[in-house]
């Protein structure tokens, strides 16, 4: 049973908005478990070697970033030919989709005269473009 359609413009965005996320999720989760399953069966050799982790899961985060030589903020990028860093990549994938998805959203509310939403999708775009690079 297909869902009934109303005349209300936004629901046309929820709409798109919601199967956009589903879809996203589910690709990255699938991701995420590809990934993880190369890091964990050693196709890709890890930064932090297996038997090293153990000693480091009580450590406060900052001594485990200086002892192990973890690198921070945007510099993992460097290190994805490891796969303790590469199951990163879809993780921040899946943080940036919702930038994805307001850059979509935007228009579609200024075409349906939506100007307040649609001045406010502007702004969580730049808002969160400034949060990730760290401003």
């Amino acid at each position: 049973m297909k869902p009934v359609r109303t005349a209300n413009p936004g629901s046309e965005i929820q709409d798109f908005y919601a199967r956009f996320l589903d879809r996203i999720a589910k690709s990255v989760f699938l991701m995420i478990i590809f990934l993880f399953g190369l890091y964990v069966s050693g196709v890709l050799s890890p930064f932090v070697p297996f038997d090293c982790l153990s000693q480091y899961w009580s450590q406060p985060l900052s001594e485990y970033l200086h002892t192990a030589d973890v690198p921070t903020g945007w510099s993992w990028l460097a290190y994805l030919y490891y796969g303790d860093f590469l199951t990163f990549l879809p993780i921040a994938g899946l943080a940036g989709i919702t930038i994805l998805g307001y850059l979509y959203l935007a228009p579609k509310f200024y075409k349906h005269n939506e100007l307040i939403l649609g001045s406010i999708a502007i702004l969580e775009i730049i808002i969160l473009l400034l949060a990730a690079s760290g401003i």
